[in-house]
């Protein structure tokens, strides 16, 4: 949950790729923040034109690249009342090289499942689930990216559609848990 030392790591990685001639770099799922609990990632989740993506627009400008942005919680639900955010939208984010987003897509396909003898885990509770699949128009670097996020791999449905819709690369930036990371990795 320590988002400024992600974001020095980031700026890091971002650095060293630029260095190498890398015109993409592509982040995982909670590559800003991970939360221990629920309550931290939604006090943590900012809308798009918030200053946490705006660091990562930043990072974009000054290196001259392009940024696959997989599993920024972007604020999606608000209480009326107080303010206080009470659902995310799972969002993989493209960032120009000239630091402008150009394509987001909200995860669809949200994960929910109970191991037997141990965790529940409910990505519903907090998320809220996209609607569309995306293809990114990268024009500056020739590439058009099927943007999808971690359990989306197990639906061939929204693949095909990328692939129908022109998608060139399909990205699939992933947060795997341990006891269920082998089945989703072995559908890759």
């Amino acid at each position: 949950g320590d988002h400024a030392a992600n974001l020095r790591l980031c700026g890091r990685l971002c650095e060293q790729a630029a260095a190498a001639g890398a015109r993409l770099l592509c982040l995982p799922e909670c590559f800003s923040f991970i939360g221990v609990k629920a309550e931290e990632t939604l006090a943590q989740a900012e809308p798009l034109a918030g200053p946490r993506m705006a660091e990562f627009q930043a990072l974009a400008r000054a290196h001259d690249l392009w940024l696959s942005l997989g599993g920024f919680h972007e604020a999606a639900e608000t209480d009326a009342a107080d303010g206080a955010v009470r659902r995310v939208h799972n969002a993989h984010v493209v960032v120009s090289a000239a630091g402008e987003i150009t394509d987001v897509y909200r995860k669809v396909h949200l994960f929910d499942v109970a191991i037997p003898g141990g965790a529940v885990l409910q990505e519903s509770r907090t998320t809220a689930p996209g609607a569309a699949a995306v293809v990114a128009d990268c024009a500056g670097l020739g590439l058009r990216l099927g943007l999808t996020t971690c359990y989306d791999v197990r639906f061939p449905e929204l693949y095909t559609e990328l692939a129908r819709r022109g998608a060139d690369l399909i990205l699939v930036p992933s947060a795997f848990t341990v006891p269920t990371g082998l089945s989703l990795s072995l559908s890759l």
